[in-house]
């Protein structure tokens, strides 16, 4: 099978104990089963001689699995170079968090007083390290399904109360489809079952807030 063939390239590759390995996605197209044993044949070479690897991939499992740094290359340039752990927690730019594709966006208003209006309420950024607007301005929020937390009690003010409208079942965890609307505009936004205060259902009504400490803000 084709992921034999690759499994064995990379045993031959391995056996001359080069200096220096290049792997062109070497997890791909590979069953769970191949993926694993490929990466722990990697992941061994690594621990017995320690080659420096180059290792080129667009799945984030790869990355956080094999790599040391990450370099992020958009429109054909290093958009950002840094662990995996910072890359997952801290995009650089919009585009970099688009590429991962584990960040929602909305749109937000910066006030006067440095709260971030947005279709989840308000959200005040200023002591999370995560990017400077200027006042007054339109930026993009990115975050994660995990930052969007639910309440059952009535709206806040610094909350919107809308209604779930769809589940969503994949294999990192389900999540929870909220309607939303602002400036006119309407949108869909996930938040992740896993860990909230509330159970919901399709159909219920539920009070929505973004915690700040998972929020990166980027300039429009």
């Amino acid at each position: 099978s084709g992921g034999q063939r690759q499994r064995v390239a990379l045993a031959r590759a391995i056996a001359a104990r080069p200096a220096v390995l290049l792997l062109d996605e070497p997890l791909s197209a590979l069953d769970p089963a191949l993926r694993a044993d490929v990466g722990a044949a990697i992941a061994a070479a690594q621990a017995d001689y320690g080659p420096a690897m180059l290792i080129v991939t667009h799945d984030l499992d790869d990355v956080g699995a094999l790599a040391d740094r990450v370099a992020v290359l958009v429109d054909g340039g290093v958009a950002q170079c840094v662990t995996p752990d910072v890359l997952f927690a801290r995009p650089a730019t919009l585009a970099v968090a688009r590429f991962l594709g584990i960040y929602q966006e909305l749109v937000g208003h910066v006030r006067e007083d440095g709260i971030i209006v947005c279709a989840l309420g308000a959200v005040d950024v200023s002591r999370e390290p995560r990017g400077v607007a200027p006042l007054a301005s339109l930026v993009t929020l990115g975050f994660r399904s995990e930052s969007v937390r639910l309440s059952a009690a009535e709206a806040r003010p610094d909350a919107v109360r809308t209604r779930v409208v769809g589940i969503r079942h994949r294999p990192r965890g389900s999540t929870l489809v909220l309607r939303l609307e602002y400036g006119g505009t309407e949108s869909l936004v996930e938040a992740a079952i896993a860990g909230q205060d509330v159970a919901c259902d399709v159909g219920d009504k539920v009070t929505v807030t973004l915690d700040p400490r998972g929020v990166m803000v980027y300039p429009r």
